[in-house]
């Protein structure tokens, strides 16, 4: 969980809610099984990646 702190204990309601974030901004997409449950897979290149990390740095400093 990249991006997620390092050390930060992750509860599954904020994994949850931070894949749908990544989903919404077509970053990550759902897989669904009925035999593994769901599974997510980036779809995003590295140019869009970068783009919604270097958003997230300004608004952190902001």
């Amino acid at each position: 969980m990249w991006w997620f702190r390092e050390q930060t204990v992750v509860d599954g309601r904020a994994l949850l809610d931070a894949l749908d974030w990544m989903r919404e901004r077509g970053l990550v997409e759902m897989l669904s099984a009925s035999s593994t449950g769901d599974r997510y897979r980036c779809i995003a290149g590295p140019d869009e990646l970068d783009g919604v990390l270097q958003e997230l740095s300004r608004r952190r400093l902001t």
